[in-house]
């Protein structure tokens, strides 16, 4: 396991990356990190900005639906939306990866609880949806 955050970035980016182009799509990295997005992808003239999220360890957070608090895998998500067709996020433990299109994300924070599987999540049809991106 890599300690330090900034290398398990990379690690998941360099994840991507080869995810990506096993499904034939071609990955762009913008020089100016000032973007939203950290990613371009393209395939036959489909090009999106994709912004990248990932998560190693789970936190305590509150559920309304649930209402109960428990551990969960927690993504903060970016206010503004504007420069961000695809949202990837990759849960490290698990090596799930949930590739969502911006405009079905209504809210602040997307949590995943993996021992409430059987319940199922508004967001696990999303899981391994490499199609938003080809």
């Amino acid at each position: 396991m890599i300690a330090n955050n900034v290398k398990r970035g990379k690690a998941c980016e360099y994840s991507f990356v080869s995810e990506a182009i096993k499904k034939g799509l071609t990955v762009c990295l913008p020089t100016d990190e000032a973007n939203d997005f950290d990613f371009v992808t393209i395939k036959n003239k489909k090009i999106n900005k994709v912004q990248l999220r990932s998560v190693y360890k789970m936190k305590k957070s509150f559920c309304k639906r649930d209402n109960l608090q428990s551990e969960r895998f927690c993504f903060n998500l970016p206010k503004d939306k504007k420069d961000i067709d695809v949202l990837v996020l990759h849960i490290e433990p698990t090596n799930k990866w949930y590739i969502i299109p911006y405009k079905d994300i209504t809210v602040g924070t997307i949590a995943f609880n993996p021992s409430a599987k059987a319940k199922g999540s508004q967001y696990d049809k999303y899981e391994n949806n490499w199609e938003v991106l080809l």
